[in-house]
C-alpha cells in the first residue's frame, strides 16, 4: 500500500496484553465459578476481536480501535472482579491488579481516540502518548512494589522458621 506504519506492533501488543493479563487474572482465581466466568468472558471478547480483525482487508497494515475495545474491556472487567475479591480476602496481588486495571484503561482510551487525531497538532498527540506512558510507568512501579513486598515477606517468614 506504499505507507509505513506500526499496525503490526499494535496488533501484537493488544493480543499479548490480552493473553498475559488474562492468564494472570485467571490463574489467581480460587473459585471454579469465577474461573468459568472468566473463560466465558475472555472467549467472547476474543471472538469479538477476531471478527473485528476479519473485516479488515489488510489485517497487518491497518489499526483497529475495536480490537483494543473488545480485548481490554475483558481485562478491565476481570481486574475489577479480582480487585473486589482482594478487598474482601486481603490475600493476593492488589498492586499488580491495580496496575493492570490502570494500563488497560489507559490503553483502551488511547486506542479508542487514535483515529480522531488526524490533522491535530503533534504536541497534542505527544501529550496523549506521554500520559499513556506515565500510567505504564505507574504499573511497573506497582509491580516492583508488589514483588518487593512479596519477597520481603518471604524473607521474614524464613527468618522466623530459622529462629524456631
Amino acid at each position: 500500500m506504499g505507507e509505513q506504519n506500526n499496525a503490526i506492533v499494535g496488533h501484537v501488543y493488544k493480543w499479548t496484553s490480552f493473553l498475559t493479563f488474562g492468564f494472570f487474572l485467571y490463574s489467581v482465581q480460587k473459585s471454579k465459578a469465577t474461573k468459568r466466568y472468566f473463560v466465558y468472558l475472555f472467549s467472547i471478547c476474543a471472538v469479538i476481536g477476531i471478527f473485528s480483525q476479519s473485516r479488515l482487508k489488510h489485517y497487518w497494515l491497518e489499526n483497529d480501535p475495536w480490537l483494543a475495545f473488545s480485548l481490554m474491556s475483558a481485562i478491565i472487567i476481570a481486574s475489577m472482579v479480582y480487585f473486589i475479591q482482594l478487598l474482601k480476602a486481603r490475600d493476593g496481588y492488589p498492586y499488580i491488579t491495580t496496575g493492570i486495571f490502570l494500563v488497560s484503561g489507559s490503553f483502551l482510551i488511547s486506542s479508542a481516540v487514535n483515529g480522531t487525531y488526524v490533522g491535530v497538532d503533534l504536541e497534542v498527540w505527544f501529550f496523549r502518548e506521554s500520559i499513556n506512558r506515565v500510567v505504564l510507568i505507574i504499573m511497573y512501579v506497582m509491580f516492583l512494589l508488589e514483588s518487593y513486598l512479596y519477597f520481603k515477606e518471604s524473607d521474614v517468614i524464613k527468618l522466623q522458621r530459622l529462629q524456631q
